[in-house]
């Protein structure tokens, strides 16, 4: 893993004579599979594979390496991964950096989770020390398909990492209600490209549903909107389960009270249901031209019905 330790610009990173046992990660870790790491003042071909059960298998340049990893089973406070990772094997030539790592050569980096499915990789626990990017290639069969289900979160998990995460990607805090069992979050955030309304429910501590809102917009915007908000989930989780589309996306001039209908995508991941859809602004007067697309996630109910009747 040559962008471990050659890192741009002379920055520092921590190395250790120790070497560090394969462990392998929680079942379904985002971190299982093959990246592509993309480092801004490089075109060097570097790619990863890292498997399930706590080795790895990396291609830098020349080198040719494989390696133990640990990493954790959740993100910190602060909403970084740690990775550990040490070189078991290596065919001595030169990696992208130009360096031959020798076998036992341990390094310690911080993975940031981007809510597309990437990880920022970074020498510290800070977004302003990031220096590459991993972009997944493939996953491996045996884990759930695609990113988490909301940003870097999946239905069930814990919220406790939620402010921390979202701080660390530039969010700005809304007002937060906190009133046990049910606490809801929000934010103002940013995906593609664009100022979003992030919202979390979380009911006992765990993430219980969750909705991005995109700003209000003429119909023609917010068709553009849903094609690229659908786009970056196909990306992610594949093909929708089920989606409608109207024959004439480019007008709702016929729309009234009483008759309009929008496109509507929906995907089911791991007992979850993401939901992409656009509303309009006042449900009653869809003829106005106000509209803005949303990104709801749920519990998938049949999902659940059957868990619960086993």
């Amino acid at each position: 893993m040559a962008s471990l330790r050659s890192l741009p610009f002379g920055a520092a990173i921590s190395y250790f004579a120790a070497v560090c046992f394969a462990r392998p990660p929680a079942s379904g870790h985002p971190i299982i599979g093959t990246w592509d790491v993309v480092v801004s003042t490089t075109s060097c071909q570097d790619t990863w594979q890292i498997r399930s059960d706590g080795t790895t298998h990396n291609i830098s340049g020349s080198e040719e390496s494989t390696s133990d990893y640990v990493i954790t089973d959740q993100p910190s406070e602060n909403g970084f991964f740690v990775l550990d990772d040490t070189i078991t094997e290596s065919n001595g030539k030169p990696d992208c950096g130009g360096s031959k790592t020798p076998v036992g050569d341990r390094a310690v980096v911080y993975l940031l989770p981007t809510p597309d499915g990437k990880f920022r990789l970074c020498p510290k626990a800070s977004l302003n020390s990031c220096y590459a990017l991993m972009i997944r290639l493939s996953q491996e069969s045996s884990t759930p398909t695609g990113a988490a289900a909301f940003r870097a979160i999946d239905i069930g998990q814990s919220c406790s990492t939620v402010n921390a995460w979202e701080i660390a990607h530039g969010s700005k805090p809304n007002v937060t209600h906190a009133d046990a069992p049910l606490e809801v979050y929000s934010y103002s955030a940013e995906d593609l490209g664009r100022r979003i309304a992030v919202r979390y429910m979380c009911y006992n501590g765990k993430l219980s549903s969750a909705q991005s809102s995109f700003p209000r917009e003429p119909w023609s915007a917010a068709v553009e909107t849903y094609r690229n908000a659908y786009g970056l989930l196909k990306s992610s989780h594949g093909k929708p389960s089920t989606e409608t589309a109207l024959q004439n996306e480019n007008s709702n001039e016929t729309r009234s009270a009483n008759h309009w209908a929008t496109p509507i995508s929906a995907w089911q991941v791991s007992g979850t249901t993401i939901v992409l859809m656009i509303t309009p602004h006042q449900p009653l007067k869809p003829e106005v031209d106000d509209w803005h697309v949303t990104i709801s996630v749920g519990v998938n109910q049949k999902a659940a019905g059957r868990g619960g009747s086993r």
